[in-house]
């Protein structure tokens, strides 16, 4: 249990229970001292009830009723069955058993996050299900759950028990979700993660893009684009420079092919001068999905 003030300006009544014990020592002085110092704190339990009452002091106490809001991530690099398939099957089935009391709400997120339904009392669609399709869009080519969680922990009701379950591989490129896991967790939010866990026989990933320390303005410089790969492929690797093409040294800007090895390969970009300026990369094999990174 919790006592909350809503008034707390009031409570600067409390300075002067000392006075009313100096002013009621005077005004009892003919009483005896057992008597006196009765009629003492019966007087300041009066004012103390008083001064509670106009700061308006209650105790808050959370109900038997429990939100829960689903948070699943829509990013690229999950396969396509993953984010809508199976993550809506195991929440159809968590739903199924629970209370009926109970509300819930989902949030679909990656580069932003977007509130599919918002937390209301369960109702069940023809099939014993609660969701099936998705009307939301959120840019797919990043990963968000810190901005997911927060907008997840501010669409909670009052009074009532709050938990986020979050569908995610973990693999985030923007914000900190553990400071914002932190501060759900001041707020009284409980958090389960459900690891989306897959696999992908010809997975891509672009590692980091390396840059010299230091440079000067119209300087040129060489970037290293380090690039992970389980096997052997072609993919399309794209990269762009204030939103024109950038070739690899060895290859001519409009020619996106690049052959990986199994393993780590590392393509090197060469600017021959300008100003050092945000560059972003994109692979994309021959699947759904892509891993992108900016520097």
């Amino acid at each position: 249990m919790a006592l909350e003030v809503h008034n707390p300006v009031a409570l600067v009544l409390l300075v002067f229970l000392p006075l009313a014990i100096l002013v009621g020592r005077r005004s009892l002085a003919g009483l005896s001292p057992g008597r006196s110092i009765v009629s003492t704190v019966i007087r300041c339990l009066v004012m103390l009830a008083v001064i509670l009452a106009r700061a308006d002091l209650h105790r808050a106490r959370e109900g038997d009723l429990l939100t829960t809001v689903f948070v699943v991530d829509q990013s690229r690099s999950i396969p396509a069955d993953w984010r809508r398939r199976e993550a809506f099957r195991e929440i159809n089935d968590v739903i199924r058993g629970a209370g009926g009391k109970d509300r819930v709400g989902l949030v679909l997120f990656a580069a932003d996050a977007s509130i599919e339904k918002v937390p209301q009392p369960i109702g069940l669609q023809p099939g014993g299900r609660w969701i099936s399709d998705i009307a939301s869009y959120v840019n797919p080519d990043h990963t968000d759950i810190a901005g997911a969680l927060r907008l997840a922990t501010a669409v909670f009701p009052e009074n009532s028990m709050k938990r986020i379950v979050l569908f995610s591989e973990g693999n985030e490129n923007k914000g900190v979700a553990i400071e914002e896991a932190e501060r759900a967790k001041t707020a009284g939010v409980v958090i389960d993660v459900v690891p989306m866990e897959y696999d992908h026989v010809n997975e891509v990933l672009v590692e980091k893009v390396l840059l010299p320390a230091r440079l000067k303005i119209e300087e040129p410089f060489k970037l290293r684009v380090v690039i992970w790969s389980l096997q052997p492929c072609k993919v399309h690797l794209f990269l762009t420079q204030d939103g024109e093409p950038v070739g690899p040294r060895d290859r001519t800007v409009a020619d996106p092919n690049v052959t990986l090895a199994k393993g780590k390969t590392v393509l090197t970009y060469e600017f021959k001068k300008g100003r050092p300026r945000a560059v972003r990369t994109a692979s994309r094999p021959r699947s759904s999905w892509r891993r992108s990174s900016t520097a």
